[in-house]
């Protein structure tokens, strides 16, 4: 996005939890201004706060909806929806790690194989992306071919790539919408 140098970007954080996301899009691109959706009022006050630590809460407006708000509510057009969405297979959920089982459970599950969020988010991003809008969202391990299989049936999506973490691990799948 830096590359495409806009005057303005417009972006939606979809279940911004503690604004991390939120926070660093504006913080690097210092053209921006994000829309950051949460269910949770306690994780919007940590975001909140986090947003006023690093001094970019002017350009964040944080907002208490459900995650599939977007979907059918929203008349923006967005440069880039992004999202770390749960993605915990509930089989899962007992054998997290001690650090992971301190967060809300609302935060972590996501249905039987971890992507219930988003087989809703992909197809809907479609809609209120601008053209050429990029939709980034974080995965868990192992769901990167059924992600992929999703971007391939909700498309046409361009520039479909896949990112790996800082262990090598595939984590991050991003892609462009053409219209």
């Amino acid at each position: 996005m830096k590359a495409q140098g806009k005057k303005e970007y417009f972006i939606l954080d979809v279940g911004t939890g503690s604004g991390c996301l939120a926070v660093t899009m504006v913080k690097e691109l210092p053209n921006c201004r994000v829309l950051a959706l949460d269910v949770s009022d306690k994780a919007l006050a940590y975001a909140r706060r986090n947003a006023e630590i690093n001094k970019v809460a002017d350009r964040i407006e944080f907002i208490e909806r459900d995650m599939f708000w977007f979907m059918d509510e929203t008349l923006h057009r967005f440069d880039a929806v992004v999202s770390n969405p749960p993605y915990i297979p509930t089989c899962a959920m007992g054998n997290l790690p001690v650090d992971v089982k301190q967060e809300p459970e609302l935060a972590l599950e996501a249905g039987p194989d971890g992507l219930h969020f988003y087989r809703f988010i992909v197809p809907s991003s479609r809609r209120v992306l601008k053209a050429g809008g990029l939709l980034a969202v974080e995965f868990g391990d192992g769901q990167a071919k059924e992600l992929q299989n999703l971007f391939a049936i909700t498309g046409p999506w361009d520039k479909i790539q896949t990112c790996n973490d800082n262990a090598g691990r595939p984590r991050v799948i991003m892609a462009q919408i053409s219209r």
